[in-house]
């Protein structure tokens, strides 16, 4: 938690939510998952497991999958 400070992570998440055009928590299996822990691994210099297991604790990505978003263009 040291190295990753909660609302430094929120934010660099939520600005990755923001530019993929996601809203609420990403499926641990959603295929940008990889772009965004390789985000945080940059950022904060952790192992891409760090990296997982603390969005999973922020509630970043969620256990199960919600479904598309309303807003995702992918599911129209």
């Amino acid at each position: 938690a040291i190295l990753m400070p909660a609302s430094r992570l929120r934010r660099l998440a939520g600005e990755f939510l923001e530019e993929k055009q996601h809203f609420g928590a990403m499926a641990p299996d959603d295929s940008r998952v990889p772009e965004l822990l390789e985000r945080v691994r940059g950022r904060f210099d952790v192992s891409g497991d760090a990296a997982r297991i603390r969005l999973l604790k922020l509630g970043v990505l969620g256990a199960v999958s919600n479904g598309p978003s309303l807003f995702d263009s992918r599911s129209q």
